[in-house]
């Protein structure tokens, strides 16, 4: 953790525990260190169109909004409520041998041990686990810190798998549980981390009756491990404003993803952000859509975040950053109000120099996820409507030879702009920036998984952690083999003697052909098939803060850090 009471420089000067402070003291700096916007150099070519010819008066640029260092844990009261799936699946083993309950007890307990040690936090905790039925773990904790600690670590070993997954259930007591909490505790701020690793197998599987049972007044974070839970129920119980669902591809990364969520509640600077352009418009990833105001959700702790605008005025266009900033830095600011933090202008020297192509690549991978996003989403819908159909109804489902050409069609130009970037990284000796990278690999999963069972999932969870800026990135590296042939480029002819029931809902492909039916011939270039990638969890955004705070949660102190292979690489880097 920071040492808030750091200076900024290296004077040794005591610093008071309570205002007015004296400079140079972090304590003195503004919340928001800089914010500036920057267009792309009309003397440098775009590396690829992403405005349409009706669009080519815009200009293409950034929006940089830095917080800066040394914020403090917010002093409110926060009550974690953990939901933990313990169905008998989570008996099953992980690749490292180890079972998937067993990295549950150990991140759990990892994470009770630094909300008792930090003297700064001011946390309650309360964990359910379910299966068939729901059972209470760990109630009235009302200040972690002067607990005892041991006593909690027992008893969160005692969540052991069993039964089936019975997701009503656990929504129901959450919900009345948290509602209970806030009538005693009306200004606490509450938070619902609920995971699970299958779908449902017991209780209502009706979506919209589940988002109902969903709690309200509080932020639920739901969270999907490996590739057998459901994407898209969780994606819909998290569709009200401030919830959130997040994909952990491997139950081994569970602790990582925890500490990215953990550091998020504690290290927030300012609340309910949202962004008002003037003279231009801000990019939202969430509907593909140029508007006037975009919502961000919280500014954290160092965090650097980069939003894409466009203007045709650019020297008009300003963005005001809305908020509620709730940590007091300087003598007579308020706090929990609120209003304008600041307001962002162009930046007028330099502007000839300005080469923006990294984020005009990202302008369009985003794109292209959302596509290849709604395409998977339309798969998995058409999948359910699919499963008992008859052979002979098959022939007239226009719609599902549509959304294949859809798919087709996406998946080439996936292929195409991934060549594109790649031929761009080694023209300019850019193999190794890490956001082209990040792209290239986003671009090879949603190629991959794009018309399979697995689209939706991954699609969703890349697009996400790149719209975000989130720290974590599925990799699905154990996952590759199921990326194989993921839409055939022409399917066996397989004749029914019979009217059999047809189940599209394989593993590796959503779309199975039978018969008669005979698609389009898939000829385009195959050259991201030989693509290797990078297999990082960590993307570009990454700040030391939330790095640290992740290290400390999942007991992987290499995070972040290049560990040598051998003995000599060892010596040689203790040399340097």
């Amino acid at each position: 953790m920071s040492d808030f009471n750091k200076s900024t420089n290296n004077l040794s000067m005591e610093v008071d525990s309570k205002f007015p402070y004296s400079p140079p003291s972090m304590r003195c700096q503004r919340i928001i260190e800089y914010t500036f916007i920057r267009f792309h150099s009309d003397v440098i070519e775009h590396p690829i169109k992403i405005f349409s010819d009706e669009e080519t008066e815009y200009k293409f640029g950034i929006l940089d909004i830095k917080i800066r260092t040394e914020i403090p844990i917010i002093s409110k009261h926060t009550h974690i409520f953990f939901t933990i799936d313990a169905s008998a699946s989570m008996r099953d083993m992980c690749s490292d041998g180890r079972k998937k309950i067993d990295h549950i007890h150990h991140t759990l307990e990892n994470m009770l041990r630094i909300f008792h040690e930090n003297k700064e936090c001011n946390i309650s905790v309360h964990v359910q686990s379910f299966d068939t039925n729901v059972n209470t773990i760990i109630k009235n904790v009302p200040d972690i810190r002067e607990s005892d600690i041991e006593k909690l670590i027992l008893l969160s070993h005692k969540i052991i798998p069993n039964g089936s997954t019975n997701i009503e259930a656990a929504l129901k007591n959450a919900t009345t549980e948290i509602s209970n909490y806030r009538k005693i505790n009306p200004n606490d701020e509450i938070v619902h981390i609920f995971l699970t690793d299958g779908d449902i197998t017991n209780g209502s599987n009706d979506y919209d009756l589940l988002l109902e049972l969903v709690p309200n007044d509080c932020t639920n974070i739901f969270i999907g491990y490996g590739i057998e839970h459901n994407s898209q129920l969780l994606s819909h119980l998290s569709k009200k404003k401030g919830n959130e669902y997040r994909f952990i591809d491997a139950l081994e990364k569970a602790g990582i993803v925890y500490g990215e969520i953990i550091h998020g509640l504690l290290y927030k600077a300012i609340e309910d952000v949202s962004l008002t352009v003037i003279s231009g418009e801000l990019y939202d990833y969430q509907t593909n859509t140029w508007v006037t105001t975009l919502q961000i959700g919280n500014l954290l702790s160092e965090q650097l975040k980069t939003f894409h605008v466009r203007s045709i005025n650019t020297l008009d266009c300003n963005v005001s950053i809305y908020g509620k900033s709730v940590v007091q830095t300087r003598q007579f600011e308020t706090i929990n109000i609120y209003g304008v933090q600041a307001t962002s202008i162009p930046i007028l020297f330099q502007s000839s120099s300005n080469d923006l192509s990294v984020y005009i690549f990202r302008q369009k991978t985003q794109e292209l996820l959302y596509n290849a996003r709604k395409i998977s989403e339309q798969s998995n819908i058409q999948n359910i409507s699919f499963n008992y159909i008859y052979l002979n109804e098959l022939r007239n489902q226009d719609s599902f030879t549509k959304l294949y050409e859809q798919s087709k069609n996406i998946k080439q130009e996936l292929s195409e702009f991934h060549k594109i970037m790649l031929n761009y990284m080694k023209e300019k000796h850019l193999e190794n920036d890490p956001m082209l990278k990040m792209l290239c690999d986003d671009i090879y999963i949603s190629y991959k998984t794009t018309g399979t069972s697995l689209g939706f999932m991954y699609n969703i969870a890349r697009q996400t952690s790149n719209g975000r800026q989130q720290t974590y990135m599925c990799s699905a590296t154990h996952t590759q083999e199921l990326y194989n042939n993921s839409l055939p480029e022409k399917t066996q002819l397989h004749r029914q003697t019979n009217l059999q029931n047809v189940n599209f809902s394989t593993q590796t492909d959503v779309f199975t052909f039978i018969d008669d039916f005979d698609p389009p011939v898939m000829n385009f270039a195959d050259e991201i098939d030989s693509y290797v990638p990078t297999q990082d969890f960590l993307s570009p955004f990454s700040s030391d803060g939330v790095v640290t705070l992740m290290r400390e949660v999942s007991g992987n102190y290499s995070i972040g850090r290049t560990i040598p292979d051998n003995e000599d690489d060892k010596e040689e880097t203790a040399e340097n």
